[in-house]
């Protein structure tokens, strides 16, 4: 089992973005994605990864034990958040490991 966590951004987008329900089903999320850490559709690598939960998309970064949960967007800021993260990613799977 993998240890799941959000970073201070993804939690500051959390409480901006997600709804009071939405925020008390992450708990569901986490612990689906901490058994099965591949769950989510990969993204351009198979680390860095999206969770859809009904209209927003929770990315993250899957390291050798630990999961990194790194931004919450919607569709129509998907394109952008992925590609931020497509050049951060080597220095967050580092920081993981």
């Amino acid at each position: 089992m993998y240890e799941v966590d959000g970073s201070e951004w993804f939690d500051r987008r959390c409480r901006k973005l997600l709804s009071a329900v939405q925020q008390k089903q992450l708990k569901s999320v986490f612990d689906s994605v901490a058994e099965n850490p591949l769950r989510g559709d990969p993204l351009h690598s198979p680390w860095f990864r999206e969770v859809r939960m009904r209209d927003k998309r929770l990315y993250y970064v899957v390291g050798n034990t630990q999961v990194l949960f790194v931004d919450v967007s919607d569709k129509k800021d998907q394109q952008m958040v992925i590609d931020v993260y497509r050049v951060k990613f080597e220095s967050l799977r580092k920081s993981l490991n």
